[in-house]
């Protein structure tokens, strides 16, 4: 071989390994950028999901708030209903109490309270004598 053909052999040489460098460079960076797009979309579905968890959750809160305000408006009828009730309770163990004192017949006795036993409203006793 000529010193000539020896000496472009070696310049083709370095030049091939110089371009496979650069390859591998070139290579190498096209790697990374289709690395950060793939973290960037994976990010930015992760930020999809976490805002479509945060949604759920609040949709969820608020539901669950209603849910116990509606426990609580419950809770206060039902007192409201029971303390009327008790009261009711009392104010006709009253009634039933003055109608005895007064000799009116009363629920116990079976009569027909609102009529007033026998068929007026006069005492029981008055309506014996008839």
């Amino acid at each position: 071989k000529s010193e000539v053909q020896r000496a472009m052999e070696a310049a083709i040489a370095t030049e091939k390994a110089a371009n496979d460098a650069a390859l591998a460079t070139w290579l190498g960076a096209l790697q990374q950028q289709r690395q950060e797009i793939e973290d960037v979309e994976t990010q930015r579905r992760d930020d999809v999901e976490a805002s479509e968890h945060q949604s759920l959750e609040s949709s969820i809160l608020v539901a669950f708030n209603e849910l116990i305000a509606a426990a609580a408006a419950a809770e206060e009828k039902r007192r409201t209903l029971a303390m009327l009730r008790e009261k009711g309770l009392q104010q006709f163990a009253e009634d039933e109490e003055a109608r005895r004192k007064l000799g009116y017949p009363t629920h116990q006795d079976g009569d027909d309270v609102e009529s007033g036993g026998v068929g007026n409203n006069e005492p029981a006793a008055s309506n014996q004598r008839e």
